[in-house]
């Protein structure tokens, strides 16, 4: 009622017995609780509520069902308790809704890990897919490729061949050259060598007189000679007495004297007797000798010179190579086109052979593929749905039940334990069936 009016009284039951809603506890005879229950007679009239000094409105839960304004249900504020005093009704409600909620968060679980593996399923289908498509493309660009590359392979083995061909023509060609251009060389010292037999054979000169090592001894005339000189002259007279001296226990360098005079007497001696007998009587004839020989070095030189700059030389054109020329170019030329035409053809492979083929294959495994992520997508939005629900139901119980419950007293088994105890009578109201609950546990 207004603040300062008339309170109303409580409807009761057809028999007199006790009133229902919020006023029940009024004249259920017991002592007056949070919930609304009052002190009372059973059949009999419900009390003027109290007023204020100018007539204010009931206090506790009465009040709240009188005014219809916000309370709890505890009886403060001024708002009815959602349950009257049908507790049971209401507590069958409220486990309905939390296992409702766990059926719920159940139903996720399991779609959770149903999407998981159908999103799992799709991506190693997806990807089996992709391999035997890029198995296949590789297998079929191979297979294009390969008769190009056969008819290159073919192509390179002739052109090796005529080019082995073309560089023993030429070889031969060169040696042929070299022969022709040096030919005049060698005859000629062919009869120079004739020439100093036959003078040291009319002078009676020793035969060992006409070497290399002779005129190298006795009448060195380039650096070569000079240098070969220089070595017999260490050799005969530094390592042969130094390694005789060497070998003697004892060593003194006595000894070491005495060998190199005895080295300077042999050797010294042989090179003197050899030249007396010799060079010192027939000196013109050996110069003639050594003027021949030179000339003949001099024609070997120049030969030597013909081959090198005719093996270094560019010019085939002497060789007579044309033909194998022309077959060389022709070959090539074959080459570069089957590249050419090999080019083209992996290219249209790639541009459009590769699209066919995995179009082909996409299209024979999509009907699996469609399915298997129309499922995914279906599961998605059921785990979307599902999540949804969920939110609603958890702000649901806590909007309804759990600010009368509190956390402690969410759970299916302390609800049946609140409901026996209310249904047995052993509590009047939630607070009295709690309170029980608590001292019993």
């Amino acid at each position: 009622g207004q603040e300062g009016g008339e309170v109303p009284a409580v409807p009761q039951g057809e028999t007199g017995g006790a009133p229902t809603g919020a006023a029940a506890g009024v004249p259920s005879g017991g002592d007056g609780d949070a919930y609304g229950s009052g002190t009372g007679q059973e059949g009999g009239e419900v009390p003027a509520a109290p007023q204020g000094e100018t007539g204010g409105a009931p206090t506790g839960a009465i009040a709240g069902v009188l005014s219809g304004g916000a309370g709890d249900a505890y009886g403060s504020g001024t708002a009815a308790a959602p349950f009257g005093t049908d507790y049971v009704s209401w507590l069958g409600e409220a486990k309905g809704a939390v296992l409702s909620l766990a059926a719920a968060k159940e139903e996720k679980k399991r779609l959770e890990d149903e999407t998981a593996k159908a999103a799992k399923t799709l991506d190693a289908d997806q990807k089996a897919l992709a391999a035997q498509i890029a198995a296949t493309v590789k297998k079929r660009r191979e297979e294009a490729s390969a008769s190009y590359d056969k008819e290159l392979s073919a192509a390179g083995d002739k052109l090796k061949k005529q080019k082995a061909l073309r560089e023993k023509a030429k070889s031969k060609g060169m040696k042929e050259k070299i022969h022709e251009d040096t030919a005049g060389f060698y005859k000629e010292n062919k009869e120079l060598v004739g020439e100093v037999r036959t003078l040291f054979r009319q002078n009676k000169v020793p035969g060992f007189c006409n070497s290399e090592w002779f005129y190298t001894l006795y009448m060195p005339s380039h650096f070569f000679q000079v240098l070969r000189l220089l070595l017999v002259l260490v050799v005969c007279f530094v390592l042969i007495p130094y390694g005789a001296y060497q070998l003697i226990p004892g060593r003194r360098t006595m000894y070491l004297v005495l060998i190199y005079i005895a080295a300077i007497v042999v050797f010294g001696g042989l090179y003197l007797l050899i030249g007396n007998h010799t060079k010192t009587k027939k000196l013109a004839v050996l110069e003639q000798g050594k003027a021949l020989r030179d000339r003949i070095r001099k024609n070997k030189k120049q030969a030597k010179a013909v081959k090198k700059a005719i093996r270094k030389g560019k010019d085939d054109q002497p060789y007579g190579l044309g033909s194998f020329d022309d077959e060389i170019a022709r070959l090539e030329q074959e080459i570069d086109e089957v590249e050419a035409r090999k080019k083209d053809a992996l290219n249209t492979f790639d541009t459009v052979t590769k699209v066919v083929i995995t179009d082909e294959i996409t299209q024979t495994h999509r009907k699996a593929l469609d399915e298997e992520s129309a499922a995914l997508n279906a599961g998605k939005a059921d785990l979307e749905a599902i999540q949804s629900l969920i939110k609603e139901k958890t702000l649901e119980i806590a909007d309804k039940y759990k600010v009368y419950l509190g956390e402690e007293f969410l759970g299916a088994d302390k609800i049946d334990a609140l409901t026996r105890l209310l249904s047995e009578g052993t509590a009047t109201n939630l607070n009295d069936a709690i309170e029980h609950y608590r001292k019993g546990a």
